[in-house]
């Protein structure tokens, strides 16, 4: 996996605000778990960045910034995977 660039990470800051993103192990670490059977590779590959936007404008800027950087999205909700977004 390629590391997130600073430049993105500075641009996301730019977009959200920095209480509303986190490159923290912590958060990265919460948001690569689910409640779904694959649950021998939770923590394994957490994301390079976390993000909350408030807005529908601010994800329409995350999501133009990640199609500009070619940045992989993975869309998240409760984290339950139970829906079956990521199994």
């Amino acid at each position: 996996t390629t590391p997130l660039s600073e430049k993105i990470i500075q641009e996301l800051e730019r977009i959200l605000g920095a209480a509303d993103m986190s490159v923290g192990m912590a958060v990265r670490e919460q948001h690569s778990r689910d409640e779904s059977h694959h649950h021998v590779t939770d923590g394994l590959f957490p994301p390079q960045a976390v993000v909350f936007p408030r807005s529908t404008e601010a994800v329409a800027e995350v999501v133009r910034l990640c199609a500009k950087t070619r940045t992989p999205i993975v869309p998240s909700g409760a984290c339950t995977s139970l829906e079956g977004h990521i199994a």
